[in-house]
């Protein structure tokens, strides 16, 4: 890509300033077609786990958003967010401090207020995984979460094998987060 030329004029003493300007748009298109953006629907899921609380939809987008709340419920030792363009959820990640030099990453790419929350981030065996968290009403000031996950499977044994082992990492520490979400 090149500068495209650009002059701006100005009265009084400045007069013309010449320069130029690159347009970044084929650059972000090239950044956002590396990442695929899936939203995990619970019919195309490897794996899905549901949960009912006694919380308004509302409340519990705020538990699943909330970094202090996050840290609680996913039992880390941190937990910090960087915002997304313009101080905005899509694009951004929290960062999970487990224990020094031991961070995962989720980077947010689709957030829909109050029902829909999808995530990517890397897990042991399986690679990167995508997450969808649904919020539905489940009646007054209940809510069910169902969290659907998605990740590439690898052919052959291989692939069965990581699938069996990465859906029961993810039940144990989603699991146990999960019942937290509730205390």
């Amino acid at each position: 890509a090149a500068f495209t030329p650009h002059e701006e004029r100005y009265e009084q003493q400045l007069g013309a300033i010449e320069g130029g300007y690159l347009d970044l748009a084929p650059v972000r298109q090239e950044a956002w077609a590396a990442e695929e953006r899936m939203v995990v629907e619970e019919q195309h899921a490897r794996l899905s786990l549901a949960r009912t609380y006694q919380a308004t939809k509302d409340q519990l987008w705020e538990v699943l958003i909330d970094p202090a709340a996050r840290q609680r419920w996913m039992g880390v030792k941190r937990m910090d967010f960087q915002p997304g363009a313009r101080h905005t959820l899509v694009g951004g990640e929290y960062h999970c401090i487990h224990g020094e030099r031991d961070t995962t990453v989720f980077r947010v790419l689709s957030a829909e207020a109050p029902s829909q929350l999808t995530t990517v981030a890397p897990w042991p065996v399986l690679g990167l995984v995508w997450n969808t968290s649904h919020l539905e009403d489940a009646g007054p000031g209940r809510t069910r979460l169902c969290d659907a996950y998605h990740w590439e499977r690898k052919p052959g044994a291989k692939g069965l094998l990581t699938d069996a082992i990465g859906a029961v990492l993810i039940r144990q520490h989603v699991g146990a987060a999960l019942r937290r979400v509730g205390e």
